[in-house]
């Protein structure tokens, strides 16, 4: 009876633990590699284990984005769309307000020729790990956007990358510049990215010298896949109007919800 008692508290043990074994696990943890998160959330390192395989666009293609998180003193919101081998946008919003609502400026790249490589796990990721892929691509553009009076005037009076023609609202190249102590990647490089995807959930890195060692993977960091929605274009029933076939085969129209009939013709 006892080793009968032994076994079945066993099975269930071990049912309980692979139960809790989820791949959409919110939590995360310490990365073993040096590297700190931006935004002060951990980051997940990859192992540098790798499978060899190479994967198709597919699985990144659309639009993601983050909510409005901190950021320093700021508030930001950064969007990606990817359309086949092109990310036809990676942008960094600024705002000065929680909501988001208020613009201040904007950061805008868009790349090329991507392609995904080795595929890597990440054994730090939540509870069971996470999986994704390294990447390269060619950065094509890298412009900024004043999009707020004030920000325009500061950028001038302060010849921020070296310019004092910022005008409101208008995309201005830093490709290749330094501006405030930052340096901007210049156009036609290649750039080297890791990318861990948890379901609808995005995590990137990219580095213009070497194959990232890991992903900021904290809340602020989360990209999240948009639905897309898509039109139809058959008539709508709730627009209250109806034809049908009379009695004498002529038509008849209701705009009523068929409170009322006319002749259609």
């Amino acid at each position: 009876m006892k080793s009968i008692y032994y076994w079945f508290v066993l099975i269930v043990s071990i049912a309980v633990l692979v139960s809790s074994c989820s791949s959409e696990e919110d939590s995360k943890t310490a990365s073993t590699d040096n590297t700190t998160s931006s935004s002060g959330d951990s980051d997940s390192g990859s192992d540098n284990s790798s499978s060899g395989d190479s994967s198709s666009t597919t699985e990144l293609e659309g639009t993601w984005t983050t909510s409005c998180v901190s950021s320093g003193s700021r508030y930001r919101k950064r969007t990606l769309t990817v359309s086949g081998t092109n990310v036809t946008v990676d942008r960094w919003q600024f705002h000065s307000d929680s909501s988001c609502a208020n613009d201040e400026y904007r950061f805008d790249a868009t790349y090329s020729s991507l392609s995904i490589g080795d595929a890597k796990t990440f054994d730090t990721y939540g509870s069971c790990g996470g999986s994704g892929h390294q990447i390269t691509m060619t950065i094509d553009t890298n412009t900024y956007t004043s999009l707020s009076a004030s920000d325009v005037t500061w950028n001038n009076n302060n010849s921020w990358c070296g310019e004092t023609d910022w005008v409101l609202n208008t995309a201005q190249s830093i490709a290749g510049k330094t501006c405030d102590g930052d340096d901007f990647w210049n156009t036609n490089i290649t750039i080297y990215g890791l990318y861990l995807l948890d379901g609808n959930k995005l995590f990137l890195n990219y580095s213009s010298a070497s194959y990232p060692s890991g992903v900021d993977a904290g809340d602020n960091d989360t990209l999240t896949k948009q639905s897309t929605s898509t039109s139809d274009n058959s008539s709508s029933s709730g627009s209250g109007i109806f034809v049908a076939v009379g009695f004498s085969g002529n038509i008849v129209r209701s705009t009523d919800n068929g409170s009322s009939w006319d002749n259609a013709t």
